[in-house]
């Protein structure tokens, strides 16, 4: 009995208490009005550059922002409850970068706000559909037509987070660590897990965390006011079918 409450309590402990966190809530019902926007475009022949644009930028929050961020999420959790330092660096590392993506979009967004570039604003959005390839060009006046480059994107991350790059220069050192690094860190969280102490490699990140989590639920809420009406359109349309 007391093995069986314990398993419980861990698988709670473990997967069950982030899948229902307000946050995991909160990004599943903003990724179904998302997905509403995908399948809009998807059954309708959009022909203005502005819709077209805004469907890439929600294809991009969604696919390339909330569906692998669901799963970075959940590993996080795990990583600091099993107290697994690299593989919780290895996670945050993911989602940074997948952060970054998301806020892209925003930064995109209101440049357009400003110029009110349709075409720059689709040109940009296909960009962000696309995968990074370097160029061999030493003109550095050609502008790539392939996606953006990562620290492109970690850097757009500057207005909400001006550490960034200094902390994603920390995770990306310690993720590709010589001997010497891992091997501290891992008779640190030794020695911390033998005393019942909190691990120093995994709770200094937790403010970090914290700022990525709330610029990445802000993002979402504004592209979700942005796209409101196709969502509006896509629910009377299937209410009426």
């Amino acid at each position: 009995m007391d093995t069986k409450t314990n398993e419980s309590e861990i698988l709670q402990r473990l997967l069950l208490q982030p899948l229902q966190s307000p946050f995991y809530k909160q990004l599943d019902s903003i990724g179904n009005d998302f997905y509403k926007v995908i399948q809009y475009g998807n059954e309708h022949v959009i022909e203005d550059s502005f819709t077209q644009a805004i469907i890439n930028l929600v294809g991009v929050q969604y696919f390339i922002g909330i569906a692998p961020i669901n799963q970075v999420y959940l590993g996080l959790h795990l990583a600091k409850e099993l107290g697994q330092e690299y593989m919780y660096s290895v996670m945050l590392r993911a989602m940074t970068e997948l952060v970054a993506r998301v806020h892209k979009v925003v930064r995109l967004y209101q440049v357009f706000q400003k110029d009110n570039d349709v075409e720059n604003l689709l040109n940009k959005s296909n960009r962000l559909l696309k995968h990074y390839v370097k160029s061999d060009t030493q003109d550095e006046n050609v502008v790539p037509l392939t996606g953006f480059n990562v620290m492109t994107l970690v850097k757009s991350l500057r207005d909400r987070i001006p550490e960034i790059e200094e902390k994603y220069d920390d995770l990306s050192t310690y993720f590709h660590g010589e001997l010497t690094t891992h091997q501290s860190y891992r008779k640190m969280t030794h020695f911390q897990q033998l005393a019942g102490q909190e691990l120093s490699a995994i709770s200094i990140h937790d403010e970090f965390v914290n700022k990525l989590l709330d610029v990445l639920i802000m993002d979402l809420m504004f592209v979700h006011e942005i796209v409101r009406p196709l969502i509006d359109r896509y629910e009377k349309k299937h209410i009426e079918d």
